[in-house]
């Protein structure tokens, strides 16, 4: 079960579980295929990330949150160290800022490298 970053998403792609609030109301049922609008909605209620059925992921739309694990381990490690002095790393906010960080490190890296190769 992939999880995708909301970002990396694309339409046509389908729900592998429902999305919930955080009272358990149902916002999405699982099944559900995706579309610009229900992305976009994603977006705007902060949802980050959903896990997606690999049957609905095409070439044309691989997401570059499906990344080597090598790639995000090393981005992981160059985010905690960019991070080293913040004092308040526990909490919410800064754990989901060093996500997306080591997110866009990982990604640029593979990028990079497949320009490489």
């Amino acid at each position: 079960m992939p999880k995708l970053f909301v970002e990396d998403l694309a339409p046509d792609m389908v729900l592998e579980r429902p999305i919930t609030d955080q009272y358990g109301l149902v916002l999405f049922q699982q099944g559900m295929v995706l579309t610009a609008r229900s992305i976009n909605t994603l977006r705007m209620w902060g949802i980050t990330e959903v896990c997606i059925e690999p049957s609905s992921i095409n070439d044309a739309t691989v997401p570059a949150s499906i990344l080597d694990p090598a790639a995000v381990a090393a981005a992981q490690e160059i985010t905690e160290e960019l991070f080293r002095n913040t004092s308040s790393r526990s909490g919410p906010f800064v754990r989901e800022l060093m996500r997306h960080v080591a997110h866009r490190i990982a990604k640029q890296r593979s990028e990079e490298a497949a320009h490489a190769g």
